[in-house]
């Protein structure tokens, strides 16, 4: 989400009568817990993707999936 997506919850929240501090606080903070699903999400299923050979040049890989 932009900047314009977290100004976008601000607006909606401060109009449904929650104060401008914590409706920034509460766009923020979805803002943030989303943005770090989707990367972490994305990175696990190109780490589940990767071809076992060249999964075992990265150790950290395989631990990241438990396999080590």
């Amino acid at each position: 989400m932009t900047a314009a997506g977290v100004t976008l919850i601000t607006t909606l929240l401060t109009g449904a009568g929650v104060s401008l501090k914590w409706a920034v606080y509460g766009a923020s903070l979805s803002n943030d817990l989303l943005d770090k699903t989707v990367t972490f999400l994305l990175v696990r299923a190109i780490l589940i993707a990767l071809p076992r050979r060249t999964a075992a040049r990265y150790p950290a890989a395989d631990r990241a999936l438990g396999r080590a």
